[in-house]
């Protein structure tokens, strides 16, 4: 087979897949035309796209922007020493419009991105792999990548106009009323009455945090409050507050309390007035 393309995650919204391509020197193949919008992020190897009778050359660090429903055909003209590698992005047209807006434009054929987002595309690939479990962590990432290529594009908007407060806020209240829910970034943009590629960034704006670090911030806090309560059973505790097992609830207690849940059970349950008094000091003397 010429080509390959391993799914590095999916979901209604968005996929992300590692392309790589062995076919050889050869002329125009088939021609071509898919449904679905997607980018093409050129890492490695060099082929031409040929698309509203023009041609593109396709070469690392490039980005290639195909609009659902147009027809074009790729083809190899050059002798390469190493298989063509790509990132594909796949989406909607909802998304399409939104990022790319609806018209076909010169960029779509070839945009060289900055070496900011080559360095993001492999570093939203390693995270979608391995958190590809947690759809609204994957997908806020995936979003993430697609925003920097449409900055790169000259495309990227962001307006200031829109009551990005309240559509906030009705997204956050939405993730408080059930913290531990696996729902996708999808779900919480219903409730704001965005897109999900607005609500990200306007998430990040007015919180200084992403939508799964603020779902993050709540687990904890739920989990503390049951800790505080004595919870024994800390892998049940860790799947009724929404981590994926025991250890991936103690690495985020560590990571932000310092300690590991049963330490801190223990703090709590055994702090006296004294130990309180001494701590309410400490962080008085270090916020002077």
């Amino acid at each position: 087979m010429a080509a390959t393309s391993r799914v590095l995650f999916s979901s209604p919204l968005i996929e992300i897949a590692d392309v790589a391509c062995h076919a050889p020197r050869s002329g125009r193949g088939c021609e071509r035309c898919g449904r679905h919008s997607s980018i093409t992020i050129v890492r490695r190897g060099v082929h031409a796209y040929h698309a509203r009778g023009t041609t593109a050359l396709a070469e690392p660090g490039l980005a290639l922007l195909y609009r659902g429903g147009e027809s074009y055909c790729l083809s190899h003209p050059y002798d390469r020493e190493v298989p063509d590698r790509s990132t594909c992005i796949e989406f909607g047209p909802a998304l399409l419009e939104e990022a790319f807006g609806p018209r076909p434009l010169a960029r779509d054929l070839g945009t060289h991105l900055r070496p900011g987002t080559q360095t993001l595309t492999l570093q939203v690939m390693a995270a979608v792999a391995a958190e590809a479990g947690d759809r609204l962590a994957a997908e806020e990432a995936a979003l993430g990548l697609v925003r920097a290529v449409a900055g790169d594009f000259g495309l990227a908007r962001d307006d200031r106009r829109a009551p990005a407060r309240r559509r906030v806020d009705r997204a956050r209240a939405f993730i408080a009323a059930a913290p531990a829910a696996d729902r996708g970034i999808d779900a919480v943009a219903a409730a704001a009455a965005c897109s999900p590629f607005h609500l990200a960034r306007l998430v990040r704006r007015e919180t200084g945090m992403t939508i799964r670090q603020y779902r993050l911030r709540l687990r904890l806090a739920v989990a503390l409050e049951e800790l505080a309560g004595g919870a024994a059973d800390l892998s049940a505790l860790a799947v009724r507050t929404g981590f994926a097992d025991h250890s991936h609830m103690t690495g985020s207690f560590r990571k932000v309390f310092g300690k590991t849940p049963s330490a801190l059970r223990r703090t709590l349950r055994s702090a006296g007035l004294t130990q309180l008094s001494t701590f309410l000091q400490a962080r008085a003397a270090a916020a002077a």
